[in-house]
């Protein structure tokens, strides 16, 4: 009978330890979903500022190239 109380215990014991393993996954998976989250929004923010930075050049180079254009109608 004691044996059977200790194999009892220990299955207790393993199975507290697997709850509690499956606690610590469950908080691994949400802490790289956020990480995943926080590389795609810095991901997002670089690709919107090179888009931007692409604009300005496309408007810097319109305005270099139209002085061009009229000295050359001249």
């Amino acid at each position: 009978m004691n044996e059977y109380r200790h194999l009892e215990a220990k299955t207790l014991e393993v199975s507290k330890r697997i709850d509690d393993l499956k606690l610590i996954q469950q908080d691994c998976e949400k802490k790289h979903q956020q990480e995943q989250s926080a590389i795609n929004y810095q991901w997002i923010a670089t690709e919107a500022r090179f888009d931007e930075l692409g604009s300005k050049q496309d408007d810097i180079q319109d305005q270099y190239e139209t002085p061009k254009r009229a000295r050359r109608r001249d």
